[in-house]
Order: C-alpha cells, then sequence, then structure tokens
C-alpha cells in the first residue's frame, strides 16, 4: 500500500521527516473507476475535488474528467489525454502510458465511492495537521489577552469546517 503516515531518517539524531497522510492505491481505484465507468462521476463529482489528491498527476486527471463532464464531453483515455495536452499537463502527468496504467489497475470499481472517501478523508487529516501546526506557531507567538478570544474563536471555526466535512458527506451518502 501506498499509504504513509509519516518515516524516520536514518542516521538523523532523532530527525523525522513527517510525511502528510495519502493513499496513493485509493487514489488510483477512483481514477480508475472513473476512467472505465464514467457515469460513476455523478457519484462522487458533488464532494470530490481534485484538491483532495496528494498526487499532483492524480489531481490533474481528476480535473480534465470533471472538465470533459462538465463540457458533455465523452471520457475515455484519449479525451482525457488530450484535455491535459492542451493545458500542456499531459507530460506532468506521466503521459498517456500513465492514464492506460490506471485503466489496467481495476481492484474494486464497483468501491468507487469508499476509495473516495478515503482520499477526502486523508485530505482532512494533511490539512488538519497543516492547521494545528499554523495555529501551533501562531499561539506560541506574543499576543495581547485581548487577542487571545478572537485567535481561538478563529482556531474553533478552522476546526469546525474541517469537522462539518465529514458531516455533510455522512448525510449525502445517508441520503443514498
Amino acid at each position: 500500500m501506498h499509504e504513509q503516515a509519516g518515516t524516520a531518517r536514518p542516521g538523523g539524531a532523532g530527525d523525522r521527516i513527517i510525511l502528510a497522510p495519502f493513499d496513493l492505491d485509493a487514489e488510483g481505484a477512483v481514477l480508475s473507476d472513473l476512467l472505465l465507468n464514467p457515469a460513476d462521476l455523478d457519484r462522487v463529482a458533488g464532494w470530490l475535488l481534485p484538491e483532495y489528491f496528494y498526487s499532483d498527476a492524480n489531481r490533474r486527471v481528476l480535473e480534465a474528467l470533471l472538465g470533459l463532464r462538465s463540457a458533455q464531453r465523452a471520457i475515455d483515455v484519449v479525451t482525457v489525454a488530450t484535455w491535459l495536452k492542451d493545458r500542456r499537463w499531459l507530460d506532468q502527468v506521466g503521459g498517456t502510458p500513465y492514464l492506460f496504467l490506471l485503466t489496467d489497475a481495476t481492484p474494486a470499481v464497483a468501491h468507487v465511492e469508499e476509495h473516495a472517501l478515503i482520499v477526502q478523508e486523508k485530505w482532512r487529516q494533511r490539512h488538519a495537521h497543516h492547521l494545528f501546526e499554523q495555529l501551533a506557531v501562531e499561539a506560541r507567538q506574543p499576543m495581547p489577552l485581548e487577542a487571545v478570544g478572537p485567535f481561538l474563536e478563529r482556531a474553533e471555526r478552522e476546526v469546525g469546517r474541517l469537522v462539518g466535512l465529514a458531516h455533510v458527506l455522512a448525510e449525502k451518502k445517508a441520503a443514498e
């Protein structure tokens, strides 16, 4: 599995490289399904965003899929490749070989929503990590007493947005 939460740097005196959480297998499974079954875009397009993908290449492929869907164009490897090529992104994603590789990797295409949920949850975890680091840096800075309340309120709003995403998704899944 390509999921990473962090690794230690060998030879460092306690140094750790913390990698953001991601799951390239889930990203690939989502894209594989969407390339092979474009109608499945309707099942995830309302809540799965390109920014949720850790891999830049995978993010671009989803952007292509959503762009073609929005333009009501056919979706297959050729049209996705053309869409990417027109934007000079095809080489950045690994070219048509990468797109064909995605279509060959069909582990469980029936579970696109479950795999998309994994992608979204890993993004939420990465976003939370970044947010908490940013808040910790800010909290360590001197601030006047009257600024503490607004700082904490802003922190609560930001965290609430992350929690809110889970509730919105749960409601959408329950409605289906």
